[in-house]
């Protein structure tokens, strides 16, 4: 499986056999390029035009929502509600099975109970925010890392010098959560997923594509 990261909270996965799919597409008024590719489905985790922005898939997608588990285009999907902000705002959290692997996508979630973190179940990739601002702050991420022990976590929702701060002026850079986990810092968007990947926990800082 290929893992390609365009920034905020945007993921594509790409299968063996050439299938994607998108996880929360924005606008570019962020301060990112949209990814602008096909993708089969398209995961939307939140209402809001930095992780809903459809036009931004090239082509026929079919949509996904919501919290019930189903199977779109060979993706068996389950979505597990969160909470994002102070008012709790409902976010879902959505976890994909496909080529063997499963992939956990935790939108822009700020905190996960016990029974939540059961939801998700056993994780091999999982793509967590970690910059605050209403979501999981570095040292909550870390923690909600611990304890799903996915073979590889890739951080997301950060401040970086692309995005616009007038937008989200409360994120933290990605360094903050590297003075607290590990992190391997690779050059490339795209990270391929091996399933000879040794035991324990790889921590990636991936850059965005666009």
């Amino acid at each position: 499986m290929l893992v390609q990261y365009y920034g905020h909270c945007c993921f594509a996965l790409q299968t063996s056999d050439g299938r994607r799919a998108v996880f929360d597409p924005y606008e570019e008024r962020i301060g990112y390029r949209a990814p602008l590719r096909p993708a089969q489905v398209t995961l939307v985790s939140r209402d809001h035009f930095a992780h809903a922005h459809l036009p931004s898939v090239l082509g026929r997608t079919v949509p996904i929502r919501g919290a019930a588990d189903r199977e779109v285009e060979g993706f068996r999907v389950r979505g597990v509600v969160g909470g994002h902000g102070p008012e709790s705002e409902p976010v879902i959290c959505f976890c994909v099975e496909v080529d063997g692997l499963r992939v956990c996508h935790l939108s822009m979630v700020e905190s996960l109970d016990g029974e939540q973190l059961r939801q998700l179940g056993s994780v091999d990739l999982l793509l967590f925010p970690c910059g605050g601002g209403g979501a999981l702050d570095a040292a909550r991420a870390a923690d909600v890392v611990r304890q799903l022990q996915p073979r590889w976590a890739i951080p997301m929702g950060y401040r970086t010098p692309f995005l616009d701060r007038s937008l989200f002026p409360a994120l933290s850079p990605v360094e903050d959560l590297g003075r607290l986990l590990k992190m391997e810092r690779r050059r490339e968007s795209t990270v391929e997923l091996r399933a000879d990947h040794p035991s324990g926990t790889l921590v990636l800082w991936v850059p965005h594509a666009c």
